[in-house]
């Protein structure tokens, strides 16, 4: 049974298309202070992503990781192919954000 969310604005907010309101309960401000807590962990994986040409994307990817409001507790994996100049931008702007950035794939288990 899907209800509709609950939607509150900020400008501290990630972008609205984070918010997919898979917990219908869940308010944007709710979400917005368990993302600012510090044991919450976002990981990332643009490995895929990385593997063709996505120079044109890497200044949105960028900006996007910079909404969150709690970079160091965000891990990127950009997978294990040699980058291009365009990657190791990417992989310098993550790491100034304050991002934990590895150079291999994502690996579920």
């Amino acid at each position: 049974m899907q209800t509709e969310c609950k939607e509150e604005r900020g400008e501290d907010l990630l972008h609205p298309q984070v918010y997919e309101c898979t917990l219908t309960s869940m308010t944007l401000t709710d979400a917005q202070k368990r993302l600012t807590e510090e044991e919450t962990e976002i990981v990332v994986d643009w490995s895929q992503a990385l593997s063709g040409d996505f120079s044109s994307d890497i200044d949105q990817m960028i900006a996007w990781v910079s909404t969150y409001p709690n970079r160091r507790g965000m891990h990127v994996f950009l997978g294990a192919r040699r980058h291009h100049p365009t990657g190791r931008k990417l992989q310098n702007a993550l790491q100034a954000l304050g991002c934990r950035v590895t150079n291999r794939s994502y690996q579920l288990v």
